[in-house]
């Protein structure tokens, strides 16, 4: 909970799924080293030590979901975005680590 509101965790099958449908977008908070070395495609990068909720794009009303290495660095920017005031907002739980774990497609920049 935070601010009283539940914080939504997805997994990364339930992201896969909703990138598949074309109901989420997808935002990336790790440094760009880290998202050059490995990121899930069409996800957009916005690294949390620069994070302000006021750029991520209006989402047509998709799902944004934030990840990031394990999970840790994501939820804190979706209380970033929450405190800001933006709803339909979730975290995948367990990151990209998660994903990987999970043998699902990544893509590498280098």
């Amino acid at each position: 909970m935070f601010f009283g509101k539940p914080i939504r965790t997805l997994s990364p099958f339930e992201v896969n799924d909703g990138l598949k449908k074309g109901e989420i977008l997808l935002v990336d908070v790790r440094e760009r080293a880290e998202n050059a070395a490995a990121c899930i495609d069409c996800s957009l990068l916005l690294p949390l030590s620069e994070f302000n909720p006021n750029q991520i794009p209006s989402a047509d009303g998709k799902l944004i979901v934030i990840y990031c290495r394990s999970g840790v660095r994501s939820a804190d920017a979706l209380k970033r975005c929450v405190n800001a005031g933006i709803e339909n907002i979730a975290h995948m739980g367990g990151g990209i680590i998660a994903w990987s774990a999970q043998q699902l497609p990544i893509v590498s920049k280098k």
